[in-house]
């Protein structure tokens, strides 16, 4: 299973849009057809078998349907009420006419006409007056003739007072007259008739309210005033939510918490369709769809949650970066994660499709529907959950919140895991954990010895429902026992006719006067006979409520009454039988109770033989169903003294907990139950197996698996708790019912108990007798099956052998390190290359040459396949040390014999492991290590690899200049100079044109940043309009997000933003300081002694960034994943980004380094502009890309390091031309400045690199700044100030710069610069103040819009003035003015 299961998920996860837009047509399917197909609901809790059955039988032969079935029979009760005065005062009687009129005009459609739904509607009249013979129909006129006659023959057999008595209780009119009821019989059953039926019934209502001018309150009960209940979606959206929170604590991400969501939001309503359909074809009741609803959206967060965890284990474990790995990791997680959720949910299934079979329909429908909505929890978590991965790829993890740790993070972290935390304390006091938790579930157990139970009627709704009100008024006005009268079925076939009436009067009077049963009536009275008085019914009013104690003690009096010699049965030859709702409930109740035993004896059974299958153990499955049985008993507990005893004052209305919530919680809890189990007792196992350490395993067990069910746990809770809010007090109860056993059965029984009697079982835990071991099928759950089986690469081809990560395809030099003795000083070997390559990849040669034979030297004459994914270069790890030649060659014969598949990637260093013979111990495990030996070997391999990046970029030197030689391959960009500034400081300043692939520019320019392919906030084409003349993005943001493949894909970054003109692309360089540091690219940042430090950081900022000699490591701010950035990984993504220019990468160093560091970091820059040469010409040559590389200058705020980093970038660069590369196209000055020095080392780097070359400032955009640039030779600028400052409300204009959020613009209705023309002119300084306020994004957009236009359009007259010989006279004016005004807008601001 767990390899079929393996094929679905990578199948899913890599054709994701076939798998969603399948689920999307089901989904879409299964909503149409329960809307269009939806049937009527209502709750039939009817039973064949039951005592009360007798009665019915007897009213059924004697009197035909005329009773019906009380469940399915569509009635409604009304009742009036007038709290002033009488109901015949003028106004309440015209409100209940008005009601009754409305009720008799219902109707429906049939056969193309309106026929009347209501039953004898000429019958229907206002209660306090009389009945209009003259509109009824003979045969209406004579079915009262014959009740009347009817009722002269019982009236024969009574007193005066009985006749009085009699009257009082049947009544519609209560004794102070202050009260009425009538009862509106409708035709056929309730699942006939139209669905707005109850919204009829509640407009009657409202209309005799409204008649009656607010005298009368009008009320109604009854199936058909009832109706379908709309359970709306609150409790839903609740649950959801919290459940969001819930997944964003456990994943740290503010993607991957959606995924479950996402999964909940389709399986949830396929289910409920399904349910709707099935409504057409058979009768169900209302609880069918709440179950489906609230089991369905708690089992599918949860089985998404297993899923997605076990996913994210496995890309760390893999360290996967492309789609292909990413799908491996998707097909290993349903592999074993999907196995699991298979299990668990199977018993959740069976637990509640087993209800099907215990003999009640109504059941039956609840657990099947229910069933069928755990059904699709799985289907959906197998596939659409795989898609969905698929479908976000690499950004799954992506958002990572700060301050939270994801699971599967806590090695090498510092951290120690709450659930290690708690392991610990159990290994210490395991008796007394274990006797604290028996504690607490007895305790919570003690109420349940008080439990009761009924079904739901109106009087446990909630006290503001009408059929409550309804129900509570008839109290009021007749006594409690009027809502619940019981029918007395009397068979009189037995007895002598003339004898029968007699015997009818004898069982009244007896009810009436005898002392054993009388205190409990209110009211008996003969109501019915039958045709020669074969039967009779007798209506029983009692003094208590349906549900009171009281009440079912006489329904047993009641059908005792014909057994013994003094029964009705010997003493009078009658036979009789007792129902009514209260009798028929109780019979329901009682059955139940007796299921109840059969049922958890099966499920306990079953549970016992599911877990010793899984775990093969005797003892652990025995305590796993013990526990379930305190859980389930300590629920029942709770929640009878919550809702019955009223605990805690938390429910005013308290009523029997629901007659079917013990039988069908035990069915849910126990699915529960056992997921928890498995997910938690499982990772125990497979510690146990591997170490033998039983205390061990428990510890690594709960260290591991706590918090995936403890987040599980409060989904589910959140999820079923939420179902509190319903207005219906039985759906309250088991939402209540199912959150305590979750509650209890996750943190009490399988966090305290199990571990606990685990730690005290020791080994014994895993006791299985040897037979039993032959005879048990062999589960495997966890899927150890599968991954021993990927990992030896024989599941064939659709299961090959775990990829190891992709990256480009170089050869490597033909020189090998290899350890010279145990002292780990390296020397130089014959070429040789382990079997598994470099970073567990082949050299792209056959196998013999990825085992030790020589390499091509030649350059490779076909395109070089760039790397599909992020995290693919570098990661490194100890070499293998050997003592000697032979142990060498012994190596390499074992390498040959595992057959490394070619894989034709890119090498990176990763040596071999070592030999399992050369420890003491066996094979090393990671966590064998020590931190300290660890980072050791992280700093040798980075060695290693800094070495090999440099041979790899000499040999990509040789082999591409050559090929750029023969094919005429030079830069592609041409810079001329139109005009140059001449003042005090000599001709550095110029007015030129740079032609790039994508058109020219007019420089100096500035460009816009759009650091993700936009400039946020605005159009492309709206930047254009402004006037800007290319656009800068950043590599290391589109790298995060979408991937430089998808751009590569989309036919480069213009194309992919929709943006014609010249593009520009920056190396990741400026992330070095920003992510490292945590510093921003301020200008005028202090550069004190005080305040230098090599490890300086702002505050409240993370280090995200490493650098060594070989490249840097990157911590995803968006997820906190690792990425790998060198010079060659830089220059590949830029050129998969296909931009105009690109930046060679580069440190950015702060001014608070110390100089010994700039010295440091200006090496390695230069060594790295270098290698970005050497790939930069090496893919050119391969690729025949368009781009040209750009040199970027550092050396912080020194002249002699700024000044030898320009000559060191120039003499590459006419080094490289001259071998036949492409040299820099131009230059990038960058590093961190202070303010006052800009002009001067802008100056010192621009008399040191050639005059024919651009040069670009990275990062300035204020007006002073561009004019001291442009002076000194600056020909292109880019920054993201104009529109980070734009969305704060900062604008720039000639008089200044200020914030019109200000409090002074509120009514300023000038444009944001009365002298500057843009789109923006048409909007007023009221109108973008009133959008900040307001918080509309168009304020955003507008002020980025101005800014952009304000910043270009200046660099712009800059170089006009330029041409025109103005250029000083412009700066004066302009800086004079803007300055000036910046000063009085400070002065006014707020």
């Amino acid at each position: 299973m767990a390899l079929f299961l393996y094929r679905l998920g990578r199948f899913a996860y890599l054709n994701r849009f076939k798998v969603i837009v399948a689920w999307l047509l089901i989904f879409a399917g299964m909503l149409t057809g329960g809307a269009l197909l939806k049937g009527a609901t209502v709750d039939n809790f009817s039973l064949p078998g039951l005592p009360s059955a007798k009665a019915t039988d007897i009213v059924s032969e004697n009197f035909g349907d005329s009773g019906g079935d009380p469940f399915t029979t569509a009635s409604a009760t009304i009742v009036f009420h007038t709290k002033d005065g009488k109901l015949t005062d003028p106004a309440a009687a015209a409100g209940i006419d008005r009601t009754i009129a409305d009720l008799k005009n219902l109707t429906k459609d049939q056969d193309g006409r309106q026929v009347s739904v209501v039953q004898d509607p000429e019958l229907l009249h206002n209660p306090t007056g009389k009945l209009d013979t003259d509109a009824l129909t003979p045969e209406q006129r004579s079915k009262l003739e014959a009740v009347a006659a009817q009722g002269k023959d019982i009236a024969s057999t009574k007193t005066q007072a009985q006749k009085d008595a009699d009257a009082a209780a049947t009544s519609s009119v209560s004794p102070d007259g202050k009260t009425a009821k009538i009862t509106v019989d409708f035709v056929g059953k309730v699942t006939e008739l139209p669905d707005t039926l109850s919204e009829d019934i509640k407009k009657a209502r409202e209309a005799g309210e409204a008649a009656s001018n607010g005298t009368l309150q009008v009320e109604a009960d009854g199936s058909a005033a009832r109706g379908a209940e709309d359970m709306g979606m609150t409790s839903e959206i609740i649950g959801m939510i919290v459940a969001a929170i819930v997944l964003i604590i456990t994943f740290a991400s503010l993607v991957a918490w959606g995924l479950p969501l996402l999964n909940a939001i389709i399986a949830v309503p396929v289910a409920i369709g399904g349910v709707m359909i099935a409504s057409h074809f058979i009768e169900l009741g209302t609880f069918p769809t709440v179950l489906t609803s609230m089991i369905g959206l708690a089992v599918t967060i949860d089985y998404a949650l297993f899923i997605v965890s076990r996913y994210r284990h496995e890309l760390r474990r893999l360290g996967a970066t492309t789609k292909e790995q990413r799908a491996e990791a998707a097909g290993i997680a349903v592999g074993t994660a999907g196995t699991a959720v298979i299990f668990a949910g199977l018993t959740v299934i069976i637990a509640l499709a087993a209800l099907a079979f215990i003999g009640m329909d109504f059941l039956g429908q609840m657990g099947v529907a229910a069933a069928w909505g755990v059904f699709i929890a799985v289907i959906v978590a197998l596939t659409l959950l795989p898609a969905l991965l698929g479908l976000f790829g690499s950004k799954v993890f992506a958002g990572r919140v700060k301050g939270l740790h994801p699971q599967d993070t806590d090695q090498g972290e510092g951290r120690v895991a709450n659930g290690l935390r708690w392991a610990n304390l159990v290994k210490k006091v395991p008796v007394v954990t274990l006797v604290a938790g028996v504690a607490i579930l007895g305790i919570l157990a003690i109420p349940m010895k008080d439990m009761k139970t009924a079904l739901p009627g109106s009087g446990m709704s909630e006290k503001s429902t009408s059929e409550r009100q309804a129900y509570d008024l008839i109290s009021d006005a007749w006594g409690k026992g009027a809502n619940g009268t019981l029918v007395v079925a009397v068979d009189g076939a037995g007895a002598q006719p003339n004898q029968r009436l007699g015997a009818y009067k004898q069982i009244v009077d007896q009810l009436n006067t005898n002392p054993n049963i009388a205190p409990l009536i209110a009211n008996a009275q003969l109501a019915q006979l039958a045709q020669d008085n074969k039967a009779a019914t007798i209506m029983v009013t009692p003094k208590s409520g349906p549900n009171d104690d009281d009440t079912k003690t006489l329904v047993t009096k009641l059908r005792t009454m014909t057994n013994g010699d003094a029964g009705t049965k010997a003493r009078l030859g009658v036979d009789l039988g007792v129902a009514g709702s209260t009798a028929i409930e109780m019979d329901i109740s009682e059955k139940l109770g007796d299921a109840l035993w059969i049922y958890l004896g099966i499920v306990v059974g079953l549970a016992f033989l599911l877990l010793l299958v899984a775990f093969r153990s005797i003892l652990v499955p025995l305590t796993a169903v013990l526990g379930f049985l305190l859980s389930v008993v300590a629920t029942f507990g709770v929640t009878s003294a919550i809702f019955t005893d009223g605990a805690l004052g938390l429910i005013d209305n308290t009523q029997p907990l629901v007659s079917f919530l013990p039988i069908f919680l035990i069915g849910i809890v126990f699915g529960l139950a056992m997921d928890y189990q498995v997910f938690l007792v499982s990772r125990m196992r497979e510690e146990f197996v591997h170490t033998g350490d039983a205390t061990q395993s428990v510890v690594t067990g709960v260290q591991y698996g706590a918090r995936v069910v403890t987040a599980a746990a409060i989904i589910m809770i959140s999820v079923f708790a939420s179902f509190i809010l319903n207005e219906q007090v039985f759906i309250k109860e088991i939402g209540f019912g199912l959150a305590a056993a979750v509650l209890l059965d996750a943190f009490v029984v399988r966090m305290v108990l199990i571990p606990s009697v685990m730690m005290l079982l020791g080994k014994w835990a895993w006791w299985l007798p040897k037979w039993l071991d032959k005879i048990l099928p062999n589960v495997d759950i966890e899927g150890e099956a599968l991954v021993a089986q990927l990992g030896r690469g024989d599941a064939n081809a659709d299961t090959a052998a775990i990829p190891a990560p992709i990256t480009a395809e170089i050869p490597v030099p033909t020189e090998q390190l290899v350890a010279a003795g145990a002292t780990d000083v390296h020397a130089r070997g014959k070429a040789r290359v382990e079997h598994a390559g470099v970073n567990g990849h082949t050299n792209g040669t056959t196998n013999g040459a990825a085992h030790g034979a020589e390499l091509p030297t030649a350059a490779p004459t076909v395109p070089v396949p760039l790397p599909l994914g992020k995290d693919d270069e570098h990661v490194t790890e100890q070499a293998p040390v050997y003592a000697d030649t032979e142990q060498v060659a012994t190596a390499e014969a074992d390498a040959a014999e595992a057959g490394a598949p070619d894989t034709a990637e890119y090498p990176v260093a990763r040596p071999g492991v070592p030999r399992p013979d050369q420890t003491a111990t066996g094979p090393i495990r990671p966590r064998d290590r020590t931190r300290d030996e660890i980072a050791q070997l992280r700093e040798q391999n980075k060695a290693i690899a800094a070495e090999l990046s440099a041979l790899r970029s000499d040999y990509r030197s040789m082999a591409s200049r050559t090929r750029l030689q023969s094919e005429h391959i030079s830069d592609p960009t041409r810079f001329e100079i139109e005009g140059r500034l001449e003042g005090p400081d000599g001709p550095l300043g110029r007015a030129g044109r740079l032609l790039t692939p994508h058109g020219e520019m007019l420089t100096p320019a500035f460009i816009p940043v759009g650091t993700k392919a936009t400039v946020k906030t605005v159009l492309p084409e709206a930047v254009s309009e402004l006037g800007a003349q290319a656009v800068l993005a950043n590599a290391y943001h589109l790298y995060l997000q979408p991937g430089p493949e998808i751009v590569e894909q989309a036919g480069g970054l213009g194309a992919f933003m929709n943006w014609d003109g010249p593009t520009f692309t920056d190396s990741g360089g400026f992330q070095v300081m920003s992510l490292g540091s945590g510093f921003k690219k301020v200008i005028d940042m202090t550069g004190g002694e005080e305040l230098q430090g090599d490890d300086a950081i702002a505050e409240g900022k993370d280090r995200l960034s490493r650098v060594d000699d070989d490249g840097v490591t990157f911590l995803s701010h968006l997820d906190g994943t690792e990425h790998r950035f060198t010079p060659e990984r830089s220059m590949q993504i830029q050129h998969q980004l296909g931009a105009d220019v690109i930046f060679a990468f580069d440190e950015l160093t702060t001014l608070h380094n110390t100089r010994a560091y700039q010295v440091e970091s200006l090496e390695r820059t230069r060594l790295w502009a270098r290698r970005c040469l050497s790939e930069h010409n090496w893919l050119t040559a391969q690729r025949h890309d368009a781009i040209s590389l750009w040199g970027v200058v550092q050396g912080a705020q020194y002249e002699d390091l700024r000044r030898k980093a320009a000559r060191d970038l120039r003499a590459l660069s006419e080094e490289d031309r001259f071998s036949g590369g492409l040299g820099f196209g131009g230059y990038g000055i960058g590093g961190a400045l202070e303010k006052a020095n800009l002009s001067t080392i802008v100056r010192w780097v621009n008399q040191e690199l050639e005059e024919d070359k651009p040069k670009h400032l990275l990062g300035i955009s204020e007006p002073d700044d561009i004019f001291a640039a442009v002076e000194q030779g600056i020909d292109t600028f880019d920054c993201v100030s104009p529109s980070r400052v734009a969305r704060n409300g900062a604008i720039y204009s000639l008089d200044g710069r200020y914030n019109v959020t200000n409090s002074r613009f509120k009514t300023d209705f000038r444009p944001l610069d009365p002298d500057t023309q843009n789109y923006t002119s048409q909007y007023t300084r009221a109108y973008i103040h009133h959008l900040f306020k307001a918080k509309e994004g168009l304020a955003a957009t507008l002020c980025t819009i101005h800014n952009e236009q304000f910043v270009v359009s200046l660099v712009a007259k800059i170089r006009q003035s330029m041409l025109d010989g103005t250029y000083w006279d412009f700066k004066e004016e302009f800086l004079g003015r803007y300055y000036k005004g910046t000063q009085q807008h400070l002065a006014k601001s707020d």
